[in-house]
């Protein structure tokens, strides 16, 4: 947070934790008056140069031999940076969420890790159906078969134009142009 010891020492810990979130901080206090663990708490708190930081802490009550509680001890982690990559990475998947194509992302094995709303309405799939699925599976015989050549052509080339056809729930057929790219 960018302060000396000395500018901390005998504050609040919970406000240093939950910063001017009022609601959590009454919460923490509340653990901590009755001497609970509190679990991943997570909280927007000013650096003291002004920006904000994303923090998360777990703490433990600590008591001495006698039993006598003396503290607590835990941890607090600056999470900014995670929790940035999480709101970007959910901003782009709304993005692609928007877009009327089928859009599919898969492994080099071909297991599928992202489909796009449209990929579910168009094919006819659920969410529940698609994850870990194979994307060979989606396609007619003939375009499976003609799979690992457009796979490879896309990674040499780093990406690649072809016709193909996927499989539909229903079981027809819809024919399609695909644009593969490779991603590293």
């Amino acid at each position: 947070l960018g302060y000396e010891v000395s500018e901390v020492l005998g504050k609040d810990p919970a406000r240093l934790i939950c910063g001017e979130d009022e609601g959590l901080g009454d919460s923490l206090k509340t653990s901590m008056l009755n001497r609970k663990p509190f679990r991943n708490i997570e909280s927007g708190v000013p650096h003291k140069d002004g920006r904000m930081l994303v923090l998360e802490s777990s703490g433990n009550p600590a008591f001495d031999g006698n039993g006598l509680y003396r503290g607590y001890r835990g941890v607090t982690r600056d999470i900014t940076r995670r929790k940035r990559l999480e709101d970007e990475n959910e901003m782009k998947a709304m993005l692609l969420d928007s877009v009327k194509d089928a859009i599919f992302m898969h492994d080099l094995d071909g297991r599928i890790v992202y489909a796009n709303e449209a990929a579910y309405a168009q094919l006819g799939y659920t969410e529940e159906e698609m994850p870990n699925a194979m994307f060979q599976r989606l396609l007619t015989p003939e375009a499976a078969l003609k799979f690992a050549a457009n796979t490879k052509l896309a990674l040499e080339q780093g990406k690649a134009v072809f016709e193909s056809e996927h499989l539909r729930g229903d079981g027809g057929t819809m024919p399609v142009e695909t644009h593969a790219h490779a991603i590293e």
